[in-house]
């Protein structure tokens, strides 16, 4: 289990932070449903969807050799964390079995250490990282041809009007999930993982997401074009 670092704003990785073994951790999501009193009394329900999903843990970083632990320094991990959330840097906890893979932010993070062994026990908080999707259009300049072209139901339209119809039909978009990458989402889209480089490489989606010309990584949210 470990926390991978990355840059807010290009994606690229800063550090990665393994813990020395995998703890004990309770997540899960609470729901918001909400009550009304009718008119004549009696109460209903209304659903109003999911809060962000929650994770917490508490992990000993022993000084001395144990056999179920890696050696790694306690309060260099908690000032390593500290400087990262200082520098805004985006946390993912990545956990292979079973598998995680949460965009989060930590809320706390609570340094103990035991005054017989000095060994450091640090308490985890941390919740669903998910960043808000903004629709945004901005106009671009073109040059327009005002020939004129007969559509399939009769009517009249301009002949750069309806290749731009045309192009926006055979354009698709996927938005990332949690334990998404490249390679499944290829499958879906192509039946062949190893064509995730069109994907990849889709100068839309370089624009969008620049990360993607140093490697494959992408986030929860993400809205990428499936060429």
């Amino acid at each position: 289990m470990y926390f991978l670092v990355t840059d807010f704003k290009n994606g690229s990785v800063v550090d990665t932070l393994y813990f020395p073994y995998i703890p004990p951790f309770h997540f899960g999501k609470t729901f918001n449903i909400k009550t009304y009193d009718s008119v004549n009394g009696k109460q209903f329900s209304s659903y109003g969807g999911y809060n962000l999903e929650i994770f917490s843990f508490s992990v000993e970083f022993p000084t001395t050799d144990r056999s179920y632990s890696d050696a790694i320094d306690g309060m260099e991990f908690y000032s390593k964390v500290d400087k990262y959330i200082k520098n805004q840097s985006k946390f993912t906890l990545m956990l292979t079995n079973p598998s995680i893979n949460m965009d989060c932010y930590i809320e706390k993070m609570i340094p103990r250490i035991d005054d017989k062994t000095f060994d450091v026990t640090i308490d985890f908080e941390l919740i669903e990282r998910n960043e808000p999707q903004f629709l945004s259009w901005t106009p671009k300049k073109t040059n327009i041809n005002n020939k004129k072209v007969q559509t399939s139901n009769g009517k009249t339209t301009s002949k750069s009007t309806a290749s731009l119809r045309n192009s926006n039909k055979n354009k698709r978009y996927y938005t990332v999930k949690r334990n998404d990458n490249l390679y499944d989402i290829a499958v879906k889209f192509y039946k062949n993982g190893s064509k995730y480089k069109i994907i990849k490489n889709n100068a839309e989606n370089i624009a969008k997401y620049p990360s993607l010309k140093k490697n494959n990584i992408i986030y929860t949210g993400w809205t990428l074009v499936i060429p």
